[in-house]
């Protein structure tokens, strides 16, 4: 019986960490991925192949 119960909650809080992770990982990405900006992309580009896009830095513009 205990076995059963250490299992269930064990498999539960892995299931709960990964939604956590998932989530809080997504929303901060999207906000100041400076790949994901256009405008940022053209600015500060210095290198392009089909795999690769180098950028003078990191940060995105406003």
């Amino acid at each position: 019986m205990k076995k059963i119960v250490i299992i269930s909650i064990t498999v539960f809080l892995t299931i709960f960490i990964v939604f956590v992770i998932k989530f809080s990982n997504n929303t901060k990405s999207s906000n100041n991925c400076p790949f994901c900006d256009r405008k940022v992309i053209n600015f500060q580009k210095f290198f392009e192949d089909s795999n690769v896009i180098g950028l003078c830095s990191y940060r995105p513009l406003y």
